[in-house]
């Protein structure tokens, strides 16, 4: 049984670095945007809100740090992912806020799976990269077009 799962997951890999996207062009090499003529707490609350709508929990923020977590759904990320003591994982992702004079700096620093989330045998793994790197990317350059123009106004 060992051996098949070792198999199955390198062929998970294979496969999923076969689809990879190409890497970002950004400064951090992380999804990122500058979003300008907004203050910090305006990003933080369009970010809490956008990812809200996304379905995650905001479970920690401070002035420069917004962490969120959901319960991972995909059946095969459970596999590969889970334990025997918790086999549902947890997707988190955290931003960096840095606040400039003019303009307010948003970074995707982690997007993490989690095994045996919120234990003591709790373990990260980084996926941050291909279609996640893409999808906050997306996301992020959605909330600076919303701010920007809402600044403009």
């Amino acid at each position: 049984m060992r051996i098949v799962k070792s198999f199955v997951l390198v062929l998970l890999i294979f496969m999923i670095l076969s689809c990879a996207t190409t890497p970002l062009r950004t400064a951090s090499g992380k999804p990122e945007v500058s979003i300008n003529g907004v203050t910090r707490e305006d990003v933080s609350n369009a970010l809490i809100n956008e990812m809200v709508n996304a379905g995650f929990t905001l479970y920690q923020a401070d002035e420069y740090k917004l962490c969120f977590k959901k319960k991972e759904k995909n059946i095969l990320v459970n596999v590969f992912f889970g334990s025997r003591f918790n086999p549902i994982t947890e997707f988190r992702i955290i931003f960096n806020l840095i606040e400039f004079p003019n303009y307010v700096r948003v970074i995707a620093t982690s997007a993490l799976i989690v095994t045996n989330p919120g234990s003591a045998f709790e373990r990260e793994n980084e996926v941050m990269g291909g279609k996640v790197a893409s999808q906050l990317q997306e996301i992020l350059e959605k909330i600076k077009q919303k701010l920007e123009e809402k600044s403009m106004k």
